[in-house]
């Protein structure tokens, strides 16, 4: 499950990538940004994420040392 959701996420990373620049070169520039604030939004809580996870993972590996 936790997989399947991690593959989902990029591809609709690179969807809503790929998909701005398109409809930036099409003309639709409104709509462009849209899709492209929505990647920049997933993008963030992502990273947001993966910065947590890797916090806590050294964190618990420093206890164990001590």
């Amino acid at each position: 499950m936790k997989e399947k959701f991690k593959i989902a996420i990029i591809l609709i990373m690179v969807a809503s990538l790929v998909s701005s620049f398109v409809l930036f070169f099409i003309g639709y520039y409104f709509a462009g940004f849209f899709v492209g604030g929505l990647f920049i939004c997933i993008a963030s809580i992502v990273g947001q994420y993966a910065n947590q996870t890797s916090g806590m993972y050294v964190q618990k590996h420093n206890r164990r040392e001590l």
